[in-house]
């Protein structure tokens, strides 16, 4: 009993593993079980892990490793069912092939928690599957009479393992064709469309000028990139820019950004022109060490109700092209009219709020900028241009307001 129990899980793991592989190849676009039907529902720890350099053993996929190490147990196993007088080595072999297996799923384990921070389901559901596998090794070592059990006999046992392999190719099939939709994927879904993008990208240029295929572009947003939690990013007390109760837009800057200083102009005009119905917001989205103390004097700007003028302030073209400096942060409060007392002190307090924020946008995606959400979703890379933006906006906010029809004026008649 114990060692078809050990054949039925390695023909599992055989399964698990195969469909690990396919997601994998997939980039893990329809999450890590390989089920959701939104790009916005995606496990982003299966696709940080499936690059990771430990995902690799001597060139070779874990994942290779996993299913190579199910096959043999797999082929081990049945041949101790199925041979009257299978040698004694193959139970050894069998139990070497455990052990080889629980270390290293032990590592990838303890590699996920302490190292990546990061956990893939379908990694952790095979590591479970390793540990009941050797639960079985141990149970079959502290049986009376040893690990040999009593044969079924030969025939009794070929039956068996045919109804085993029967059930594990079904499954095998239904995994691969109906989860993993394997080869029936829809050209504009998962990554043919990544495929399909890339070898349209780079065929247009050599037919048609560059700039009149940005001038055709369709407005777009990015649906494979991660939904932003708006209640976790946009705190009540926010200040913001337009209509409150509006469609929420937010652009994520760097103070010393040069692409976001040369795009902020453009985007004030977008605000003024469609303030009506939306409300904007301006979050800082730190990318380097030497940009905290201006982040920090944006958020000590808010406190006093100076927030947008601080980030004016900021986007005003430097002397030099380094960070400014605290002295020269200090030098900006003055010129709004605040205190600049004890302002390095002031500025430190806010660090840890800075660097939370900071971490909060790495959490949802937001790796660059300028980058542009409307509604919380990512308006894609060539689209968020002046003209393409105010499209989107329109699309997702609906038109303008209608101004109130004047009233009825009434003349008095002279006889």
């Amino acid at each position: 009993m114990i060692k078809r129990l050990i054949f039925v899980l390695a023909l599992a793991g055989m399964i698990l593993t195969t469909h690990l592989w396919i997601q994998k190849e997939h980039g893990f676009d329809r999450g890590c079980w390989g089920v959701a039907r939104s790009a916005s529902l995606v496990d982003t720890p299966c696709k940080e892990l499936s690059n990771d350099p430990a995902g690799h053993l001597f060139g070779i996929s874990t994942v290779s490793w996993g299913y190579a190490f199910y096959f043999a147990l797999a082929g081990v196993t049945l041949a101790r069912l199925v041979a009257p007088r299978c040698p004694k080595g193959f139970a050894a072999l069998s139990e070497i092939l455990i052990a080889g297996g629980l270390l290293v799923s032990a590592y990838l384990v303890y590699y996920q928690a302490h190292v990546a921070h990061a956990f893939c389901a379908l990694c952790l559901c095979s590591s479970g599957l390793v540990v009941a596998l050797a639960f079985l090794h141990v149970l079959a070592r502290l049986l009376p009479g040893g690990p040999a059990e009593p044969a079924a006999g030969p025939a009794s046992e070929i039956g068996f393992t045919a109804v085993a392999v029967f059930g594990a190719a079904g499954l095998l099939f239904g995994v691969v064709f109906f989860v993993d939709r394997l080869g029936l994927l829809p050209l504009d879904e998962g990554n043919n469309e990544q495929q399909i993008e890339k070898v349209v990208g780079a065929s247009l240029p050599l037919y048609i000028d560059s700039e009149r295929l940005y001038e055709i572009r369709a407005c777009r947003l990015d649906r494979s990139a991660t939904h932003l939690d708006l209640e976790a990013m946009l705190p009540p007390s926010l200040p913001f820019l337009g209509k409150p109760g509006g469609m929420p837009v937010i652009i994520f800057y760097d103070p010393n950004c040069p692409h976001c200083r040369e795009f902020n102009p453009a985007f004030l005009d977008v605000v003024k022109k469609y303030g009506d119905r939306a409300r904007f917001y301006i979050l800082p989205r730190l990318l380097w060490d030497f940009s905290i103390p201006s982040v920090e004097a944006l958020h000590l700007a808010a406190k006093e109700g100076k927030y947008y003028e601080m980030w004016n302030l900021e986007f005003t073209p430097h002397p030099t092209e380094r960070a400014m400096t605290v002295p020269e942060l200090a030098a900006l409060f003055a010129k709004l009219g605040l205190s600049t007392d004890n302002f390095a002190q002031r500025l430190e307090a806010l660090r840890p709020e800075v660097l939370a924020e900071r971490d909060r946008a790495k959490q949802f995606g937001v790796n660059g900028t300028p980058t542009i959400y409307l509604n919380g979703l990512k308006v894609f890379e060539l689209n968020t241009g002046q003209d393409c933006l105010g499209t989107l906006i329109e699309r997702m906010a609906g038109p303008a307001p209608k101004a109130p029809a004047p009233k009825a004026r009434l003349h008095a008649t002279v006889m």
